[in-house]
C-alpha cells in the first residue's frame, strides 16, 4: 500500500517538473519575440535606401514591389507589417488591418530622394506589430 502512494506521488512530481520546464521555455520565446518586434526596422530601410530599384519603387510609389521585398525579409510569421508613403513634412498614416488594440506597434521611417528633380521626395514609414 505504501509503495502505492510513492508512485502516485513520484508521478505527481514528475508531472509538475516537466510541466513547469514547458512553461519555463514557452516564457523565454515569447519574451525573445517582444525583444525582436523592433530590430528588422533599421536594417530594412538602410536596405530599401541602398538599393537603387527599391529607392525607385518607393519614389514611383509602387507598393507591390515594397510589399514583396517586406514579405521575403521579414520571416518571423507572428509579426505583420504595413508601410506608408507620404510627404516628408506630412505624418504617415498607420494603415493596419489585423492589428488587436493591446499590440505593440513599432514604426520607423525613411526620406528617399530622386536622383533628378523629376520626382518629389517621398517618406517610406514602415509599421510592425503583432498580427491577431
Amino acid at each position: 500500500m505504501v509503495r502505492g502512494w510513492l508512485r502516485i506521488v513520484e508521478a505527481v512530481i514528475a508531472i509538475l517538473i516537466v510541466a513547469s520546464s514547458i512553461l519555463i521555455v514557452l516564457q523565454q520565446e515569447q519574451t525573445r519575440f517582444d525583444a525582436n518586434l523592433c530590430a528588422p526596422l533599421a536594417p530594412l530601410l538602410q536596405e530599401i535606401g541602398q538599393t537603387s530599384t527599391l529607392r525607385a519603387a518607393v519614389l514611383a510609389k509602387e507598393e507591390s514591389t515594397i510589399n514583396a521585398f517586406l514579405t521575403t525579409h521579414i520571416t518571423n510569421p507572428t509579426i505583420a507589417f504595413s508601410f506608408s508613403f507620404c510627404a516628408p513634412q506630412d505624418v504617415c498614416s498607420f494603415t493596419g488591418e489585423d492589428v488587436s488594440k493591446d499590440s505593440d506597434v513599432c514604426a520607423d521611417e525613411r526620406i528617399i530622394t530622386p536622383p533628378d528633380d523629376t520626382q518629389n521626395i517621398t517618406k517610406l514609414k514602415v509599421f510592425l506589430y503583432r498580427s491577431s
